[in-house]
């Protein structure tokens, strides 16, 4: 210390005083303390880096996905935000917990406080990590409010005597419906569970406040190295430390928040009240089972199957199966047998995860009024209820093994997996339950997210009192915040269980008691088969043009080898092929009343099946005369008829584009998707390449491709039928060999008649011969029995062949020397519209039967193309049609296709798969060329399909003349069409692929030509089984080609 000493001169000693201060000041370098928080920050933000990328490859794994997009991207970000927010906070408290204990702590001065200019970077810290953990909290709630849940019910009617018919003095027996109050009363109980929290949030916020405020907390937070907790108003008072601040308050929040989670976790939920178990419990009660679904393919499920096989009874019985269970009379709940684990993580299959997304979509209720009004709009919610259903058995058949393609095993999951969160082993052929006694469907509540919350609830208080220095104004905007939250949270989570079951979103506002209260006052209040909703507590149900079913594959059945159950289309007969419907009408006034769909559900609709390939270039330079190609379909069946396929011989470098048109099910035109293009190919090898092939299965080594498929993520390869598919094939080629000699240049049109014909034979003969495989039997039977048509192009350089064989169609757009765009059709229709084709027919079959072969435009009265794939019924004797179902699965006999015999069946065969060839060269003006199924030609004119195709690529509206026929059209009505016309003209496509812009005329096209917005969505949102009735199944195929290398291609050939 030193002291410094001078002269005063004294001027009047009794009255003259000296000023006198003294002063000790303190340094302390705090750029050590920056360094290290930085160097802590970015060490464990590395380690958030890294810990996000693992969760990101298991949120991968979990939505069946291998692709890096956007999407994946923003998942990334989602997940670094809240482990940086983790990285932040515990950083932050841990800074000013340090602070606090070393400075009020000291004896002797030895650690200085920041001053306020050196805490604002620490205050950063602090924002950052709010934000930051916002961002999570949100994610995690929005996942929350949109996860998809299903509620199974396990019960099914009880058959009971009915006494009350005394004529016959005989009882008879009735089934007891199923009641719909043991659902009401799990998705009732989840609603109440779904916020709850395993602390009192109020009780927290009042503790944390006693404490700071009472106690005086609050005074550790001051500036001076003192810990007193109480001060007298006379003594001086710092100012307050916003570390300290900080670090005082953070820590007490947690402690109480630690201390109320041991608490409840340890005493309170085993000795008290655990609503999670209960929930399990009453699930078991009820006998419904919960299936929940955080992501495309992973998820959670509470086995609540019934150990007494039903619940729905009287209170006697229910206190005595309780009793039987108590004294261990009765299997265990579990979903093993002997086991008592029911709750699960399950890890689907791409193909189960897939199948109820499709039915999950068509259960959906959004975009609907809030209650019913009238009986009509009850009777149009019976294709959700029939979805509800479908939804209901699939999954009960899924847990009950019925699904051999969809089947599961049970197995512990490794602690290491649990700790990391990611499965290692992917479900490929099984799905994987993996038995789950933690309880972990919790994370789909507020209870498994504790963490989250109480570090953004400790966030939001510090956040809120840094900035307004006052504890209690952080508490109450605290307690807002959480009550907002809750509401939220308890409001959106009520609407998506509605969305997703069915259940009515008012139930969630009934207590349990009350929901016993109105069953007992409801005795009769019930629905049969599960039905999910009572007529009094439904709401309006969203209609969507696509319904579940209809968007399932062709092997979806209601049993493992149970047939398909839908009607026909709209050329489908009464019993097999007949139509049963009226003819198909397309009058705007004439579509039924449904609710109109938004822009964004239209588009959603129509481009969920869109799919285009541009060749690639070599060199910069396009050297094939295919551009590319786009192509989309559109559902009205269910499932959907229709196929398409496309794909490129890698030995002829030819293009095959095909559409194939099922009736009487899908399962032929799904052969011939996967098949056709083979028998082509391999028709158009030459000797020895096809000896090659041969030597190569003969030696075992891998072959090499004959094909590059261009697929759809949706278009459907059955995986069981391969083997018998290449079997067959490779019969073909062993054929091939011994009839072509080597040298042999494979002729085009000979290529595609044989390969037609061939594949009709082999689908025929695989129906005759069966499999020992109990369900492939049955697939090629269902192939065999059911049919399609089917267009295919081939097109190699400057030539284009079209093989038709039925009603589907090929037109070529041909670009006139004005710029407009001519028609030019490529196929004929083989039906009875085609007089050359009546005539083959009739001349075929003897005099007699002149009268009868084609009836009412109908082959025999039922079929309407009269070339077709499969149809057997059609083509095989009547003895061996017997032979053949006799020895065939009891499922066929069932099937009402194949028990009927065509009436007049005398001198079969009737139908043939044998195409009609068309061979065209191509010329620079030839533009695109659209292949359609006969529902796309049902709606539009070929010219109209055309002119609309060539507008869209060339961006030029040709303006033909407005005609309106014999409408009478007012001049207003006529301003809104030329006003219309003249918007449509001068703004952009909407689209960005030309199949779906064609489709969307062809479904919203009106009387003008035009498209009806209106229409259009109203035709969308139709549900199936009306849709079938205004338009059958459509699907599109336009292929573009280079103008600039089909010339140089013909100059070559001409030279």
């Amino acid at each position: 210390m030193t002291v410094t000493y001078t002269d005063v001169l004294i001027t009047d000693l009794n009255t003259q005083t000296v000023a006198t201060t003294f002063a000790v000041e303190y340094e302390m370098d705090q750029s050590e303390a920056r360094l290290k928080t930085d160097i802590a920050l970015g060490v464990l933000g590395g380690v958030a880096v890294l810990y996000s990328l693992l969760k990101t490859i298991s949120w991968k794994r979990r939505i069946a996905s291998s692709f890096i997009d956007l999407e994946t991207m923003v998942k990334f970000l989602l997940f670094y935000a809240g482990d940086l927010a983790n990285v932040f906070f515990a950083v932050t408290v841990g800074t000013g917990l340090y602070w606090l204990i070393f400075y009020k702590a000291q004896q002797f001065v030895s650690v200085l406080l920041p001053l306020p200019a050196q805490e604002e970077q620490f205050v950063t810290y602090i924002g950052c990590a709010f934000a930051l953990k916002a961002v999570q909290f949100l994610h995690k709630l929005a996942l929350q409010v949109t996860v998809d849940i299903f509620l199974i019910d396990w019960e099914r009617p009880r058959t009971k005597t009915n006494r009350s018919v005394p004529v016959s003095g005989e009882s008879k027996n009735d089934t007891s419906p199923v009641s719909i109050w043991r659902t009401y009363f799990v998705a009732n109980e989840w609603n109440e569970i779904q916020t709850i929290r395993k602390i009192s949030p109020t009780f927290q916020i009042m503790t944390v406040l006693f404490f700071l405020e009472v106690l005086g907390f609050s005074n550790l937070a001051l500036r001076d190295p003192w810990s007193n907790l109480q001060r007298s108003p006379e003594e001086y008072t710092p100012s307050y430390s916003l570390t300290l601040r900080y670090g005082v308050t953070a820590t007490l929040w947690l402690c109480i928040g630690l201390l109320q989670v041991i608490f409840f976790t340890v005493f309170y939920a085993h000795f008290v009240e655990d609503k999670i178990r209960q929930f399990v419990d009453l699930c078991s009660v009820s006998n419904i089972s919960v299936f929940i679904l955080s992501y495309r393919c992973f998820g959670y499920y509470i086995h609540g199957r019934s150990v007494h096989g039903h619940a729905d009874t009287n209170m006697e019985e229910m206190n005595n199966n309780l009793r039987r269970e108590a004294e261990s009379l009765c299997a265990q709940r579990g979903l093993l047998p002997n086991t008592e684990v029911q709750t699960f993580q399950v890890s689907l299959t791409s193909r189960l995860g897939m199948h109820y997304k499709k039915i999950q979509d068509s259960i959906s209720r959004r975009n609907q009024p809030s209650r019913l009004t009238d009986a009509s709009t009850l009777s149009s919610l019976e294709p959700h209820f029939k979805a509800y259903q479908a939804m209901n058995h699939f999954l009960g058949c899924v847990i009950d093994h019925a699904h051999s393609d969809m089947d599961y095993i049970v197995k512990d999951k490794l602690m290491f997996e649990s700790v990391i969160g990611m499965e290692f082993l992917e479900p490929t052929e099984k799905s994987i339950f993996y038995n789950d006694e933690a309880h972990t469907f919790s994370n789909m509540l507020y209870y498994g997210n504790e963490a989250t919350l109480l570090i953004f609830d400790t966030l939001f208080f510090c956040v809120v009192d840094l900035g307004s220095q006052s504890f209690v104004l952080a508490a109450v905007l605290t307690y807002v915040q959480q009550v907002i939250f809750r509401f939220l949270r308890n409001s959106l989570g009520r609407k998506n269980l509605a969305n997703k079951t069915l259940v009515d979103e008012r139930c969630g506002y009934i207590s349990t008691a009350e929901c016993v209260f109105v069953r007992a006052r409801l005795p009769a209040c019930r629905v049969p088969s599960a039905m999910p909703v009572t007529s009094q507590l439904l709401r309006a149900l969203p209609r969507s043009k696509v319904l579940a079913s209809s968007l399932l594959p062709c092997q979806q059945h209601q049993s493992q080898f149970g047939p398909v159950a839908h009607l026909p289309a709209s050329r489908k007969s009464a019993h097999m092929w007949q139509r049963r419907q009226p003819s198909r009408s397309y009058q705007t006034s004439s579509v039924l009343h449904s609710y109109i769909l938004t822009p964004p559900q239209v588009n959603s609709i129509l481009k969920a099946n869109e799919y285009s390939f541009k060749v690639p270039e070599f060199d910069g330079k396009n050297v094939s005369s295919v551009m590319g190609f786009e192509s989309n379909q559109l559902p009205a069946n269910a499932p959907i008829e229709d196929r398409r396929s496309a794909a490129t011989c890698l030995q002829t470098r030819g293009m095959l584009l095909g559409v194939f048109d099922g009736h009487a099910g899908c399962a032929c035109a799904q052969a011939l998707s996967e098949r056709l293009f083979y028998y082509i190919a391999v028709s158009l090898l030459p000797h020895n390449t096809l000896c090659e092939l041969e030597a190569a299965v003969e030696a075992g080594r891998a072959l090499s491709p004959i094909l590059q498929w261009h697929k759809h993520p949706n278009d459907y390869f059955s995986r069981e039928a391969q083997r018998l598919y290449f079997n067959s094939l490779r019969t073909y080629w062993q054929e091939l060999i011994d009839l072509t000699s080597p040298g042999d240049v494979p002729d085009t049109r000979e290529a595609l008649l044989n390969a037609f014909k061939r594949l009709d034979n082999d689908i025929s003969l695989e129906a005759q011969v069966g499999d020992p495989n109990a369900f492939l039997h049955y697939w090629v039977l269902r192939v065999a029995f059911s049919g399609a048509t089917a267009c295919v192009a081939h097109i190699d350089g400057p030539d284009l062949f079209i093989a038709n064989a039925g009603d589907a169609r090929a037109v070529l757009g041909v670009q006139e020397e004005d710029g407009s765009f001519s028609a030019h059709t490529f196929s004929n229709d083989h039906n009875a519209q085609n007089e050359s084709e009546v005539a083959r027919i009739r001349s075929e079959h003897p005099p007699s039967e002149r009268k009868t072969v084609i009836r009412q435009e109908r082959l025999l009265g039922l079929l309407m193309p009269f070339r077709a794939f499969g149809d057997v019924k059609f083509k095989w004797s009547i003895e061996l049609q017997k032979r053949v179902l006799e020895s065939g699965p009891d499922q066929l006999h069932e099937n009402e296709q194949t028990k009927f015999i065509p009436p007049n069946y005398h001198t079969p065969p009737y139908l043939t798969a044998e195409p009609e060839i068309t061979y065209h060269k191509l010329r620079p003006q030839d533009r695109f060329l659209v292949i359609g199924s006969d529902g796309l030609w049902e709606t539009l004119h070929r010219q109209e399909v055309i002119r609309i195709v060539g507008e869209y690529l060339t961006g030029v509206h040709q303006h033909q003349p407005l005609k309106v026929g014999g409408y009478r059209v007012t001049l207003g009505q006529m301003q809104g069409l030329l006003e219309e016309r003249k918007a449509r003209a001068s703004s952009a496509f909407e689209d960005q692929n030309a199949a779906t812009h064609l489709m969307r005329h062809a479904v919203g096209n009106n009387e003008f030509g035009t498209v009806d917005h209106e229409r259009l969505s109203k035709m969308l949102s139709l549900p199936e089984e009306l849709a079938r009735m205004y338009r059958d199944d459509i699907t599109i195929i336009i292929t573009q080609f280079n103008p600039h290398v089909i010339g140089a291609q013909r100059q070559e050939g001409q030279s």
